[in-house]
């Protein structure tokens, strides 16, 4: 007859419901004869079979766990450039405060300068005023001059007026006798050079004249010693 024999079989601990987190129990040591073996193979089967799914249960939240990561991530960087993006329009908005408040400054004391400005445009117009008066006022009393030198100067002008007719009279008088006198020399100038012209022709009429009858006395002279040679030939012979 056989004996029996006996074994342990160590149970591994149960998973926690909680992904990634394992229980702390121990190993259960059971300790079974060689009949339970076979149940106890096959609660180990079971065993491994629930393992390997809550692994890939595991593998899956992991897998979740990462793209939520991945999308927190992208969602801080989007947060990150709004973020950026607000500080930005934060430093514009302070900058265009403090031009405004620059600009208004700057209108503000461009106002109080004009206010002064206008003070002394009003001090200097009054001023231009006082000297427009005096101005018109000094040119009233120099016309009033004027008129009583242009008076002056008429009547010495009337004074004299008998004196200086009489001058140009006198000068009329002598200038007409001048161009009288000028007209006769340019008359006789005229009438000379006129003679002269008759003259001239008359002359070159006498000198051709004077050639033509030397021509034909040489011409007789030169007649009367050819016949006066030939007679003396005659003679001779």
């Amino acid at each position: 007859m056989e004996r029996g024999f006996n074994f342990k079989l160590l149970v591994p601990p149960r998973v926690n419901p909680i992904p990634g987190q394992v229980s702390t129990v121990k190993p259960q040591e059971i300790v079974e004869d060689g009949g339970c073996f076979m149940q106890a193979l096959q609660q180990c089967g079971d065993l491994q079979a629930e393992l390997s799914k809550k692994d890939k249960q595991m593998k899956a939240v992991e897998s979740k766990l990462s793209n939520l990561k991945i999308k927190l991530e992208s969602k801080t960087k989007v947060q990150d450039e709004y973020q950026k993006e607000i500080n930005k329009l934060k430093e514009e908005s302070e900058n265009v405060q403090r031009s405004n408040e620059e600009e208004c400054k700057n209108l503000l004391d461009d106002l109080e300068t004009k206010s002064t400005s206008e003070t002394e445009l009003q001090k200097k117009v009054q001023k231009l005023h006082l000297t427009a008066t005096d101005a018109v006022k000094s040119k009233e009393d120099t016309e009033i001059k004027c008129q009583n030198k242009i008076a002056d100067m008429v009547a010495l002008m009337e004074k004299h007026k008998n004196q200086y007719d009489k001058m140009v009279d006198e000068k009329d008088a002598e200038l007409d006798e001048k161009k009288r006198k000028d007209m006769e020399a340019t008359a006789n100038r005229t009438s000379l050079e006129l003679a002269l012209s008759q003259q001239n022709i008359e002359n070159d009429r006498l000198k051709e004249q004077l050639k033509k009858e030397m021509n034909e006395r040489n011409q007789n002279s030169s007649v009367h010693w050819e016949i006066c040679a030939l007679g003396e030939e005659h003679l001779g012979a």
